[in-house]
């Protein structure tokens, strides 16, 4: 496949139930723009139906890849291993269990577009449960206040990133979480919206 102006990377771990969506609201969000894209969903050992979904989804639309794993990895890997295999000017991530939604991806190109090089997106109406909000919110401020980062949600899932942005990345372990701080240290401009 050549160059597209646009990457969408979703790691997946037992996410049959919300793929075929997914991508359906993620094609109609970016062909609204006239965006050609990718959809990369990295299968990180599931062991639903996430395989048969994204069996299907493979064979009824050419610009899905699908790199499966044998077992989990963990997050870091699987996103390691969708940048290495993306093409796209920009790269967008979002998580697999429409948490993220990808209508919100037209804000983020236009972040970029204006001259920034990673745009996070700020959850402001997450559906996890009260504790994991709690430790997020205690997450991320511990973090921003480390780093110095203005940023309000370093580990949100939905992100778009310029192309040398996400080539310069080496994740390990649990890095995925920084992602934003990474690209800062780097000497990139980050924000959010």
């Amino acid at each position: 496949m050549p160059p597209v102006p646009i990457s969408v990377v979703v790691p997946a771990l037992n996410e049959a139930p919300t793929l075929g969506e997914l991508f359906k609201r993620t094609k109609t969000t970016l062909g609204g723009l006239g965006k050609p894209f990718e959809f990369i969903i990295v299968d990180d050992g599931s062991t639903d139906d996430t395989q048969a979904v994204t069996r299907k989804l493979l064979d009824d639309n050419p610009n899905v890849i699908v790199i499966r794993h044998a077992r989990n990895f963990g997050k870091s890997v699987a996103l390691m291993q969708a940048f290495e295999n993306a093409s796209g000017d920009v790269l967008v991530t979002l998580d697999g269990d429409l948490q993220d939604k990808p209508e919100m991806i037209p804000r983020l190109l236009k972040q970029i577009e204006a001259g920034a090089d990673l745009v996070g997106g700020l959850r402001l109406h997450r559906h996890d449960n009260i504790l994991k909000r709690f430790i997020s919110r205690l997450y991320n401020k511990l973090v921003s206040r480390i780093f110095k980062s203005p940023l309000k949600d370093v580990n949100s899932g939905l992100k778009a990133m310029r192309r040398d942005v996400y080539k310069s990345l080496e994740l390990h372990g649990d890095q995925h979480r920084l992602i934003p701080i990474l690209a800062t240290l780097k000497g990139f401009n980050c924000t959010e919206t």
